[in-house]
């Protein structure tokens, strides 16, 4: 994974659907965030400074980001003026730049140079999939072609690119969570955020639970899939900087039903090591995997999960002083990185037999 030196704090600033042209099956931006007014701009200026003023570190680097709606969608003036409050903050450097949610098909070339004029560093684009029928049923309104042309546009004009993805929306199946993934990293992002869907109350989606026309995955269905999905993004050195909302401990009861956990990264991680090591395991008989002292979060976390799963295995798990996870076949060791490119060389190719059902 892509390793940033100095990881940026975030300044988020919502607009709960600003600019938003359509209602998603599955948004309720207030029920989920707590913001149901576009805030004024004394009010974003003041957050920005109480914000600062309560930073720990004051040398780590600081950035704006206007999340929750359609940015480049709200009217030229309105985004002048937003981006012109941001932009006092990195004239006095303050901050070193402003990043900012959009959808892909709202980013026409002249938008993206006066974004580039004003401060913008990164450019988030919803895309969720990039199967037209799950974004049909969606009612996203937009194709996966505009979704990739947005993305090529984005990365020519220099900005950063995030892709925002969602798993297990409506007509979706783990064959298109995976072959999104697969789509992204030939798109070069410079980051990702997975959200498993989750019925929230409000949501057209919420509706379509109650008359059993959607049924989410459970928790461990998610963390299957999750976690394959997060091994494709570390096998492409694509940094993922979120997997699952971050909703406040008094929203949760907007939560109807869906793998929600206030720590599901943690999780997905725990997850995919055990299914790395699974997969190792059982194809070469003779490996054996090799575990730094300081990895051992990844046996014992959360009632020792994988020590338990992995039990059948225990003598093929070494514990050294070392200092990363490593496989050894034989006499011969190999790193992480290879047992991983394996790994997903084999998934890639049985999604191409199984082809999209």
């Amino acid at each position: 994974m892509k390793i940033l030196r100095t990881k940026p704090y975030v300044i988020p600033v919502f607009l709960p659907n600003a600019g938003c042209k359509r209602r998603c099956v599955f948004c309720s931006q207030k029920d989920i965030t707590g913001h149901e007014k576009i805030p004024t701009l004394d009010e974003v200026k003041k957050e920005i400074e109480k914000f600062l003023r309560h930073l720990k570190n004051k040398e780590r680097p600081v950035e704006i980001a206007f999340y929750g709606g359609t940015f480049t969608a709200l009217p030229v003036d309105l985004q002048k003026k937003f981006l012109k409050v941001a932009r006092e903050f990195i004239d006095g450097k303050r901050i070193i730049g402003i990043r900012l949610s959009t959808r892909p098909d709202d980013v026409p070339p002249d938008e993206l140079d006066f974004l580039k004029e004003s401060g913008v560093l990164t450019i988030e684009l919803g895309i969720q999939s990039f199967c037209d029928d799950v974004l049909i049923k969606s009612n996203r309104g937009y194709t996966s072609k505009q979704a990739i042309n947005a993305c090529r546009e984005v990365k020519a004009r220099g900005f950063k690119l995030g892709v925002h993805l969602m798993t297990d929306l409506p007509g979706s199946s783990n064959y298109c969570d995976l072959f999104s993934a697969f789509k992204t990293v030939e798109l070069d992002p410079d980051m990702v955020r997975i959200h498993p869907t989750l019925v929230i109350k409000n949501s057209a989606l919420e509706r379509m639970f109650f008359e059993k026309i959607y049924r989410p995955q459970s928790l461990e269905e998610a963390l299957d899939l999750l976690s394959d999905m997060y091994l494709i993004f570390k096998r492409y050195s694509v940094t993922v900087n979120r997997i699952g909302l971050q909703i406040p401990v008094e929203l949760r009861d907007s939560i109807v039903s869906g793998p929600y956990h206030p720590s599901l990264g943690d999780l997905v991680e725990i997850e995919s090591f055990y299914k790395l090591t699974r997969w190792f395991l059982e194809t070469f008989n003779d490996g054996e995997i090799i575990i730094a002292k300081n990895k051992l979060h990844f046996l014992n976390s959360y009632g020792k999960r994988n020590l338990k799963r992995l039990e059948k295995f225990t003598s093929r798990i070494k514990i050294e002083d070392s200092k990363n996870i490593s496989f050894r076949l034989k006499d011969k060791i190999a790193d992480y990185s290879t047992v991983l490119e394996k790994y997903i060389e084999e998934l890639h190719s049985k999604l191409k037999v199984e082809g999209r059902r």
